[in-house]
């Protein structure tokens, strides 16, 4: 729980304050080194799967905005003469 504290939002980035209490928590007990590392695996394993998720996410959007990007373009190119007459109606 108090890695859980430690790497939560309450604390600023560069907040040191609690590594002492974590390190005291950690000696004290026969499993704490493998109960910290535990639970700073997952830590890193819950980041790990977010990157991975947003990084699909931003590659995808950036799919996107490129081929809306390239449409537009072809649309106001001289393959379709240049102007917007594709979108009025004859008369």
């Amino acid at each position: 729980m108090l890695i859980e504290r430690l790497t939560s939002e309450e604390y600023e980035e560069n907040d040191y304050g609690g590594l002492p209490e974590l390190i005291e928590s950690i000696k004290l007990q026969d499993s704490g080194p493998t109960e910290a590392s535990r639970a700073i695996r997952k830590k890193l394993l819950v980041l790990s799967s977010l990157y991975i998720v947003s990084s699909h996410i931003v590659q995808e959007v950036w799919e996107h905005s490129s081929a809306v990007t390239r449409a537009h373009g072809i649309s106001h190119s001289d393959l379709v003469g240049g102007s917007n007459d594709f979108l009025t109606y004859p008369t």
